[in-house]
């Protein structure tokens, strides 16, 4: 699949209206710049789309989409138990969905509309390819630009006066020190947590598991409203590789967190890529601090 932009989308078939006609009741009153628009006309092109390659079943959901959206209709991104997804993105996709989800909740929609309707219409499509799971091009180019239209409404992480650092590191790695021992909270703060990955690698090493089992420890004692982690790459390779790089990272943290203990529903989770590194480097860098996941305790 070729994903048509939204500037350049002209309508669909005789089963959805032209985005001309587009005036959802209850939305808004002509306004073409509201979330609403773009994601009817976000939709429309998935249909076309689908429809140019004789994909009878994902046109007709596409188009059925589009037009609950022109009818007023509030219209999720596709849950996961609705595509039969391969194991092996299950839970990559789980995370993008709660990132955007996350992102929704905190008022995206409203700020930013264009790419809050790209966003969800994109991971719709990496929906729709990963089920298919043949045309690796088109789960590329449905995820890139998911992650892309990601980047301009996910949250950013927030940095607090003064926190106490918890870091299990070592070079050249960083994976394979014991964690630093528990130092007392400064201001009050609780303290922050950094697991380390080997390059280009996003299984938890045992440093990694001991660090987690500190944070339930802290998690315990601090009792957090939530717990935020953020995954990150450093900047050797592509950035769309480490998009999802830095998604499994995280993801491995946050299950990682679970099976210690730590409520789901506490714990918030954005994959920033190379976005943010620790240590600024020149692209294309290997650097042992920039491949991490950062736990921070919100009280």
């Amino acid at each position: 699949m070729f994903f048509i932009g939204f500037s350049s989308i002209n309508g669909c078939t005789s089963q959805t209206p032209p985005p001309e006609t587009y005036q959802p009741e209850g939305l808004y009153e002509e306004d073409y710049s509201s979330f609403y628009y773009y994601l009817y006309e976000g939709y429309l092109g998935l249909a076309k789309q689908e429809d140019n390659e004789n994909d009878v079943a994902d046109h007709a959901l596409f188009s059925e989409k589009a037009q609950r959206v022109n009818n007023g209709r509030i219209v999720e991104p596709q849950q996961l138990n609705m595509r039969r997804i391969p194991e092996h993105a299950y839970e990559e996709l789980k995370v993008a969905r709660h990132a955007l989800m996350q992102a929704f909740s905190l008022g995206s929609k409203e700020r930013l509309p264009a790419p809050s309707a790209q966003a969800q219409v994109m991971f719709d499509c990496w929906m729709q390819e990963q089920e298919e799971n043949f045309q690796q091009h088109d789960i590329d180019v449905c995820k890139r630009d998911f992650f892309k239209a990601l980047a301009l409404i996910a949250p950013q992480p927030t940095t607090k006066a003064e926190p106490e650092t918890r870091v299990a590191k070592v070079e050249p790695c960083a994976c394979d020190e014991k964690p630093a021992k528990k130092e007392p909270a400064k201001n009050k703060q609780p303290p922050e947590f950094i697991v380390y990955f080997e390059f280009d690698k996003d299984h938890l090493t045992k440093t990694a598991i001991a660090t987690i089992n500190e944070v339930k420890q802290a998690v315990n004692e601090w009792k957090p409203k939530t717990v935020v982690l953020s995954g990150h790459t450093d900047l050797a390779g592509q950035n769309i590789y480490n998009e999802g790089l830095s998604t499994r990272r995280v993801t491995n943290v946050l299950n990682g967190l679970i099976l210690a203990g730590v409520p789901e529903n506490k714990i918030d989770i954005s994959a920033l890529g190379e976005r943010h590194p620790a240590v600024r480097t020149p692209d294309g860098t290997k650097k042992a601090e920039n491949r991490r996941v950062e736990i921070h305790l919100v009280l």
